[in-house]
């Protein structure tokens, strides 16, 4: 079946997919990571961009085999290009005070990891993006082991729900008829959306903080709330650790007066101590952060819990 016979399930998925095609054709092993991603899991926003993680040293043979292909992907090589920075809310916010065109104004997301190369084909941004930069918690061999992966195609992930375009409340649902394209299962893009977090956070939570604010709008797309109305099927069930950060940030259960990261502060402490997070991140006293206390004082305690009422969250 033609693309011209497929009903696209989002803006810049036929480019993900033929990306994906023309990347496995050549052996380079790639996983779509980023906004486009986070729409199998939450809210799915129409942005004209795709994104790719590679692994470090195949960037260039990425490069090579999409340019290449049946395809025809053409490398950008503009030194200005708005596509090189990583904060581009200004740009955005501009097109809707000039124009007042929902559409034109979600032409691209506001914040992104600036891509180590990028393409412009068919009115969409392709980025390859270094696996050390945007899956930092995975190593080469684990990377291409595929664990928590699954594919765009998998009948499995959460169904659709929201809708149409430019403003969907909800998953794409899987995108058939279509090659399919190697993603995070829902509950493994969570867990890295929660570890990215807790990476880049930083104490002052400061705007000019791109990377950690681009995570934090990830999560605000995926929670449970963000999908309303709530199907069995969105409820994801984490590793134990990444639990009780997952269960603040959802609201659910958390004490009155608790900070929303007080859990996801603890786990950052958790891993840096336990060299799942570099050793030379700046840490700090957390004493004062309303609920970190509690949070500290059960760590070993098991928390899981599936959503009641994520509307009235």
């Amino acid at each position: 079946m033609s693309l011209e016979q497929v009903r696209e399930p989002v803006r810049g998925a036929f480019v993900a997919a033929n990306a994906a095609e023309a990347m496995d054709d050549a052996g380079v092993y790639s996983i779509l990571v980023g906004q486009k991603a986070a729409g199998f899991v939450g809210q799915s926003k129409p942005y004209l961009e795709a994104d790719f993680a590679v692994e470090d040293k195949q960037i260039q043979k990425a490069v090579d085999a999409l340019s290449a292909s049946k395809f025809k992907f053409k490398i950008c090589t503009s030194s200005d290009c708005i596509d090189l920075m990583g904060d581009r809310s200004d740009i955005s916010r501009k097109i809707r005070d000039r124009e007042w065109v929902y559409a034109d104004s979600c032409r691209f997301s506001d914040l992104h990891h600036i891509p180590a190369a990028h393409f412009h084909h068919n009115g969409i941004v392709l980025s390859l993006h270094l696996r050390s930069a945007v899956m930092p918690w995975l190593t080469e061999e684990s990377f291409a082991a595929g664990h928590g992966l699954t594919t765009s195609n998998d009948p499995r992930l959460p169904p659709p729900n929201g809708g149409p375009e430019p403003d969907s409340q909800g998953p794409t649902g899987p995108w058939t008829n279509l090659y399919p394209v190697r993603i995070q299962n829902p509950d493994a893009f969570t867990e890295g959306a929660i570890y990215m977090l807790a990476l880049h956070m930083d104490k002052d939570l400061s705007n000019s903080n791109y990377l950690r604010r681009i995570y934090e709008d990830i999560i605000h797309r995926i929670v449970y709330r963000a999908l309303y109305p709530f199907k069995p099927e969105y409820y994801r069930t984490l590793q134990p650790k990444f639990r009780w950060a997952w269960q603040y940030i959802n609201n659910e259960g958390r004490p009155k007066g608790h900070d929303r990261y007080a859990a996801l502060l603890r786990l950052r402490e958790h891993m840096i101590i336990h060299g799942e997070l570099p050793s030379d991140l700046p840490r700090w006293d957390h004493s004062g952060v309303p609920g970190y206390k509690l949070v500290d004082s059960g760590w070993d305690l098991p928390h899981n819990f599936i959503p009641t009422n994520p509307k009235a969250v």
